[in-house]
């Protein structure tokens, strides 16, 4: 990837330059039962760069405990001290994503059996062929199902989301991904007020996981089951999600 031409940016929040992007994955999953599912990980760098943030006098608990404030409905998302507080964007697949505010300098993963299926036995994905892909995943009027995506995002839900694979090069690609966020609000109900878009530049494709168990023949025949033009596509026999990490 090329750090220096991946950005992301968030609509009408404090940093209208957007922020680079540290670390992209995307890579197949094959599930024998299933088919063939495509992951995605986006993560940020810091949102603050070393500015220093001013404490609003007026904080979201402040909102909470008295009524006799109104609320504005933009404030916590237009203002850089909540973007702080949550360090880095995280938009991923494969694992969700916590994150203690007092503790700043550790990153928790756990893993997430997401995916977007892109090949099955009546539709097979042909891996000559991955240029000018367009993936949609979480569509808005299923917002309250399980989500093939999960997202790091000032603690905001995702949906909507579309994947542009374009290819730049032979085995490069930049990606486009584009979505919809939504700030939890009183009562539960949420808005998809905001969204997000990105560009990254030279992405590699990792190649196919499967399981561990799977023997030779038995991957072939899955594979071929799914997909077409998987020869020279790199396989993988091992874990693909991340471990905790200290920044």
């Amino acid at each position: 990837m090329d750090n220096k031409d991946s950005r992301i940016y968030f609509s009408k929040n404090p940093y209208p330059s957007g922020h680079k992007i540290e670390r992209f994955r995307w890579f197949a999953e094959l599930k024998p039962s299933l088919g063939i599912l495509f992951h995605f990980e986006l993560e940020s760098e810091d949102y603050n760069q070393g500015e220093e943030i001013e404490i609003p006098k007026i904080l979201i608990s402040d909102y909470e405990m008295d009524e006799n404030i109104d609320p504005d409905p933009n404030f916590f998302w237009e203002t850089k001290y909540f973007w702080f507080m949550h360090k880095r964007c995280i938009i991923s697949s494969i694992n969700i994503v916590g994150y203690n505010h007092f503790d700043d300098r550790i990153i928790k993963y756990s893993p997430y059996d997401g995916g977007v299926l892109v090949g099955t036995v009546s539709n097979k994905i042909d891996f000559n062929n991955l240029a000018n892909v367009l993936i949609k995943a979480d569509s808005l009027s299923n917002y309250d199902k399980k989500n093939s995506i999960k997202s790091h995002i000032m603690s905001c839900e995702c949906v909507d989301h579309e994947i542009q694979i374009i290819t730049q090069k032979k085995h490069q690609y930049d990606i486009y991904w584009k979505g919809k966020i939504a700030e939890k609000i009183t009562g539960g109900r949420l808005d998809f007020c905001h969204s997000f878009k990105a560009k990254v530049s030279n992405v590699k494709f990792e190649g196919i996981y499967y399981p561990e168990n799977l023997s030779n023949q038995e991957l072939r025949i899955s594979l071929a089951k799914y997909s077409i033009n998987f020869d020279s596509i790199p396989l993988h026999k091992e874990n693909f999600r991340m471990k905790n990490k200290n920044l």
